[in-house]
């Protein structure tokens, strides 16, 4: 199966979370978007990746789904806020794109027990084990040994598809994801040779700023 790949926000140039970012996404020809979400303190969903915009200065959620519904492009929604995965996904079926929906970001462990969340879920290697966030913060990655005990939170919990940042993808993890049967999405890809790495490796999802860039690499593949 080819590598899917996915238009991170501010895809090509546009405005990160932004109605143009979407629109670009959908000329580009690949199989997925990515957009943060956030929930105001109304309960509105709405597209931005820091807290400081006002809710009413952004695109809501809902905007996001008119726009892809019935264009057979995947949406991931990154979420900023902890515990909006239901509310997501209910608004998401109300706008008839929940066939289109994918989870990642904040998807905590407990949401994880609802299968309609889980099967959704490209999970955020950090979630599993929250120290590598403090590492993030730190300028640090995480050691071998602990990406090796984060995916076995991946494999109790069952999620389809580990999400990560590209430069941990080493031939270690990859084979020992490939062993758990875990797929892997792979983000901020921009760089020409890591997407071709990648790409060859056939991980389960590139997520970049660059879709047009990949899906060329992806089409030189044969693939």
């Amino acid at each position: 199966m080819p590598t899917m790949i996915t238009a991170h926000s501010g895809c090509e140039g546009t405005a990160e979370n932004s109605i143009e970012h979407i629109q670009c996404a959908l000329r580009c020809g690949v199989e997925a978007l990515e957009v943060d979400v956030r929930c105001d303190t109304g309960g509105a969903l709405y597209l931005s990746h820091d807290e400081s915009p006002h809710a009413g200065q952004s695109p809501t959620l809902q905007d996001a789904f008119a726009l892809i519904r019935g264009s057979g492009m995947r949406i991931n929604c990154d979420l900023k806020s902890p515990g909006i995965e239901r509310q997501v996904l209910d608004l998401a079926r109300s706008c008839g794109t929940a066939e289109q929906l994918i989870l990642s970001g904040t998807v905590s462990t407990a949401a994880l027990d609802d299968p309609e969340i889980r099967c959704r879920t490209f999970w955020n290697i950090e979630e599993a084990m929250p120290s590598m966030v403090q590492r993030y913060l730190n300028e640090q990655y995480p050691t071998s040994q602990e990406l090796l005990e984060a995916l076995e939170q991946c494999k109790k919990y069952e999620v389809p598809v580990v999400n990560i940042y590209y430069e941990l993808c080493t031939p270690e993890f990859l084979a020992a994801c490939q062993q758990a049967r875990l797929g892997v999405s792979a983000w901020t890809v921009n760089d020409e040779s890591w997407a071709q790495t990648l790409l060859d490796a056939e991980i389960f999802n590139v997520t970049t700023r660059r879709p047009l860039m990949v899906r060329a690499l992806r089409e030189r593949r044969g693939t």
